[in-house]
């Protein structure tokens, strides 16, 4: 697909232009320009430093093709300073050996600004823009495996290609970095300002596009499904408090029922053992005025 092209195809070119020849072999191919090599591969270090935190402060103020176009076509120009301040065989007139050395030392850090801002970030970025999330891992550690594999071989054959260029040795890397600029023209979409599903639905096949939609949809469904059992959970709990608290009171309401009535039957039980006092005192009071209750029937 294009996703898995693009990912694969700028990496590549990431490192086919030779950035990392300069950062392994800047002491070698600066040893004809510069009077110590050394502190020539100091300066291009710290330039490479700088231009890492200039470039994360502009990464998201321009598009990315813009980018990718203006770093390919800086380090061209590059390469083509370098070319002329290592090879003698293109005498500059007016340029002496302190102009060449400065000359080479310039080449060099613009070279490596001009990668900082465009070829060394944004393929990554790209990549991560142009898969949906369940492929944007894969995705990436594809590239990074081309990345590691291109690296190796500039690396490798590097010295190879300077025993046999000489100071031509960067016309190469600087045909490559012609050839990224008018792939990226052509060929690299803007991927900055839209998500991956945007991406993808501009630019998959439909058949892709179907897929990432059923994905998509697979998602929204668990999360909907997520959100309702968390809902019936939730009810499930007030309705036990509510039921809890309902059983509190009505347990309390009967506590106080029979509270009640007990007070009441200890009051008829005293209202009736008072009646049953008085009764008793009236009858012995009789008793001992009339005599014994037989008698007074007898007499009558």
């Amino acid at each position: 697909s294009l996703s898995l092209s693009l990912s694969l195809s700028l990496p590549s070119c990431r490192n086919q232009q030779g950035i990392n020849a300069v950062f392994y072999y800047s002491t070698k191919f600066l040893s004809g320009a510069v009077s110590d090599p050394l502190l020539g591969t100091v300066i291009i270090s710290a330039v490479n430093v700088g231009a890492t935190y200039f470039a994360a402060q502009i990464m998201d103020n321009f598009p990315r093709r813009g980018l990718l176009i203006f770093s390919s076509v800086g380090m061209a120009i590059a390469c083509l300073g370098i070319t002329f301040a290592l090879d003698d065989r293109l005498p500059i007139p007016v340029f002496g050996r302190s102009l060449k050395s400065a000359l080479a030392l310039v080449s060099t850090g613009l070279y490596v600004i001009m990668f900082e801002i465009g070829l060394g970030p944004i393929p990554w970025l790209i990549s991560s823009e142009m898969f949906d999330v369940k492929n944007v891992a894969t995705a990436q550690s594809v590239a990074s495996q081309l990345n590691w594999i291109c690296n190796f071989i500039v690396g490798f054959t590097f010295p190879f290609l300077q025993s046999a260029l000489g100071g031509l040795t960067f016309v190469p890397f600087a045909i490559v970095l012609v050839l990224t600029t008018l792939f990226v023209k052509f060929y690299v979409p803007e991927t900055s300002g839209h998500t991956p599903e945007q991406f993808l639905k501009a630019h998959a096949p439909a058949a892709s596009i179907a897929g990432s939609n059923a994905s998509i949809s697979t998602v929204e469904m668990k999360e909907k499904k997520k959100k309702d059992s968390m809902q019936q959970e939730s009810s499930s709990s007030q309705l036990l408090l509510l039921r809890s608290i309902l059983r509190r009171r009505r347990r309390s309401s009967s506590s106080s029922s029979s509270s009640s009535d007990a007070d009441m039957k200890q009051d008829d039980n005293s209202g009736d053992t008072g009646e049953s006092k008085e009764t008793s005192i009236i009858k012995i009071s009789n008793v001992k005025k009339y005599g014994s209750l037989d008698d007074d029937d007898d007499d009558d």
